[in-house]
């Protein structure tokens, strides 16, 4: 009874805080880490908000559309720091970790409070968390984790639909650069590691990552995870996701899920922006309520 007054206490906590255009606000601190802190006018906050929320965002995201999300937390909590890891199409491609360097020193700062949330989107967020954890050698200190749009599962399919999305507002030739790229990457590639070298799964071969998310090398066993998916999504099907989220509950993770209809790809706040922020306070609550003294 207590634990449900607390949750809903977090949940409907009311803010006259209203900044807008935060991202002008982030200090660059590589070519895909950007970093908030509070100015001293901000309000102080409720003890229990969380100390960083890591935002991942996906492939070639526009500042003008990270600010909407990045402008709610700030006004959610005020007193919160904001680690903003974006994802370049040549981020993805590649392999080098030391552009997340100066994320992982962010993080790691605060392991001893472990009062982190992460909010990531698509594949390139997720693979860039993914990311974060390699550099780490183990699982980031998140306790609650929101994953809009994504997993995308590891076919080729999925992966193409998601490349074709990210690139879709671009000019004719880089588009046709990149999705040629991808035809080479994960279709001409992949044929021959599978059948002249006998890999027996995709897993091994597509770099997006789907079943790192429920297991302990991305977060701890104790960590909620979000899944914000729509019906009408057209890069990840909703099933995919529920089978991703029956997944976690196997492995012990507490799962929530919010579905939303007819909303498109990373665009599910804009169907239902109440029910969506929610959701978002409510993966925070859970982890407050696991922790609660008795």
């Amino acid at each position: 009874m207590v634990t449900t007054i607390i949750s809903q206490t977090i949940v409907n906590a009311p803010t006259s805080w209203a900044p807008t255009n935060t991202i002008a606000a982030f200090r660059r601190l590589s070519s895909c880490v950007e970093y908030y802190r509070p100015p001293v006018y901000a309000p102080r906050g409720r003890y229990n908000d969380p100390s960083l929320i890591i935002l991942c965002t996906w492939l070639n995201a526009s500042p003008r559309h990270i600010s909407k999300y990045t402008d709610k937390y700030v006004n959610l909590y005020p007193a919160s720091r904001l680690l903003l890891v974006t994802c370049s199409t040549r981020d993805y491609v590649s392999s080098n970790l030391s552009p997340l360097r100066s994320a992982l020193s962010v993080i790691t700062a605060f392991v001893d409070e472990y009062k982190c949330l992460a909010h990531i989107f698509s594949f390139g967020g997720a693979h860039q968390l993914k990311k974060l954890a390699m550099l780490n050698g183990k699982f980031l200190p998140i306790r609650g984790l929101i994953l809009d749009s994504c997993p995308v599962p590891s076919d080729i399919p999925s992966v193409a639909r998601s490349f074709a999305f990210a690139v879709r507002g671009l000019p004719w030739y880089y588009r046709l650069l990149a999705l040629t790229w991808i035809y080479i990457r994960f279709v001409f590639v992949a044929a021959i590691m599978l059948h002249l070298l006998g890999i027996p799964n995709t897993d091994e071969v597509f770099e997006v990552d789907y079943k790192s998310l429920v297991d302990c090398s991305v977060t701890p066993a104790r960590t909620t995870l979000t899944y914000l998916y729509g019906t009408d999504d057209g890069v990840v099907s909703a099933e995919d996701v529920e089978a991703h989220a029956k997944m976690a509950r196997r492995v012990g993770k507490a799962v929530r899920m919010e579905r939303f209809e007819g909303t498109k790809h990373v665009n599910h706040a804009k169907g239902d922006e109440e029910r969506y922020w929610k959701a978002v306070k409510r993966t925070w609550a859970e982890y407050i309520m696991w922790d609660f003294p008795f």
